[in-house]
């Protein structure tokens, strides 16, 4: 399944079933998309089961990855498909992850080579309730300082599992060719008001010179003001003996964090 950006299936009528009917809404530079779908594999190959939404514009549209992975999320309306995303919520054995859709060419959209959904491979530290210190939280190869004032806001949801999660990204290269390593980070969406500092743990199969200065990137999670699932650049860290750490602005949340040769 691993491979390019989403795929979009063959072009059908715009004015056809299931939007004929709604062209009077019909957004700018949007077309006819009947459903979403595809199937869910992991980092070892194994199918994801997990609730999957195709959001964007104001609009959700709900379904789930069920037997194999096999998934497919009724949209049935006219969208711009440029400002949607795919967005897999795995969580607790799984990292969430954020697809663009940026293809409108089709009723039938079809997700044929997605990225694999990175596996939490670790579970470590308890995060602090927002009424606590700071301090140092590790899962794995990955450590997050917390300054003293720091206060992390985590998901209702996911109130009962607060312990850090970190996961490797696979398919580094269908993100971004220059990426190093990544890591996804949970729980997915817990914020931190004061932003904090962030080591990770080259890949031994990675040799970066000690004193290289590399870009701090993570997946933005931001439906409303930001630019969901692209990396955008939060900082930059320096390798000293395979560890990245940070020395400028840190994250201000739990996504997946990765550092990448600058452009």
């Amino acid at each position: 399944m691993a491979g390019s950006a989403p795929i979009v299936g063959p072009v059908a009528d715009p004015n056809s079933a299931p939007c004929a009917g709604t062209t009077s809404s019909r957004p700018p530079n949007s077309s006819c998309v009947a459903v979403v779908h595809g199937q869910l594999i992991d980092s070892e190959n194994a199918p994801v089961t997990s609730p999957v939404t195709v959001c964007g514009g104001g609009i959700l549209c709900v379904g789930s990855a069920a037997n194999e992975g096999i998934f497919k999320v009724p949209v049935n309306r006219f969208v711009d498909l440029s400002t949607f995303v795919f967005w897999v919520h795995a969580f607790p054995n799984h990292a969430d992850m954020i697809v663009p859709l940026e293809r409108a060419t089709s009723s039938d959209v079809t997700l044929n080579k997605l990225p694999r959904v990175p596996r939490f491979e670790n579970v470590g530290d308890v995060l602090p309730p927002t009424t606590a210190n700071g301090g140092v939280f590790r899962a794995g190869p990955v450590e997050i300082m917390l300054p003293p004032e720091a206060q992390t806001l985590v998901a209702p949801a996911h109130e009962n599992a607060r312990e850090l999660r970190s996961g490797t990204v696979p398919d580094l290269a269908m993100w971004d060719a220059n990426l190093v390593a990544m890591y996804a980070l949970g729980p997915p969406g817990a914020r931190f008001p004061t932003k904090v500092d962030v080591a990770l743990t080259l890949p031994d199969t990675v040799t970066i010179p000690d004193g290289t200065t590399l870009d701090l990137v993570i997946l933005d999670d931001d439906l409303l003001g930001g630019q969901p699932g692209r990396l955008i650049s939060v900082g930059s860290v320096t390798v000293t003996k395979g560890v990245a750490r940070n020395v400028g602005s840190g994250i201000d949340r739990l996504t997946w964090v990765g550092v990448r040769v600058p452009k």
